[in-house]
């Protein structure tokens, strides 16, 4: 698969809004009734400040076609923390490539994430051997195992 990737930068600040608002509006809309832009702006802002250096743009075939979010926790494991796409780019594959990449990258390395409870790409998760080992209100923890 022809993916590549740029780091993300200040000026990527509305493609991350537009890329959230497009991947995520429906889940948040559904849990929080609303969608609130100045807040959800607010949450880029601090995320973009705190894990800029994380954020890779997609690259394929040459466009932009998501945002993949992912570090190195204070325990060493790694924290998949978004990844997102372009409406036209998702269920062509390129998720999968992405958590391949991960577990190609990080061999015995623990793999971890946090979702919507009614995230589609829970099926993606657990076809890659993620499991639920903790949940919240709307969200659940899940892990590599």
């Amino acid at each position: 698969m022809n993916i590549t990737f740029r780091k993300c930068t200040d000026k990527d600040f509305e493609y991350v809004y537009e890329l959230r608002e497009k991947g995520f509006r429906w889940y948040l809309e559904d849990i929080l009734n609303g969608w609130d832009e100045n807040a959800h702006k607010d949450i880029i802002r601090h995320e973009m400040a705190e894990h800029l250096e994380d954020m890779n743009i997609i690259v394929y075939k040459g466009n932009d076609a998501g945002l993949f979010t992912y570090y190195k926790d204070e325990n060493n494991s790694v924290f998949i923390d978004m990844i997102v796409l372009e409406p036209e780019y998702r269920g062509m594959g390129i998720g999968a490539s992405l958590l391949q990449f991960l577990i190609d990258a990080y061999p015995g390395v623990r793999l971890y994430l946090r979702t919507y409870e009614k995230n589609p790409a829970r099926k993606l998760y657990n076809k890659f051997g993620f499991k639920v080992y903790d949940t919240e209100t709307n969200y659940v923890w899940m892990e590599l195992v």
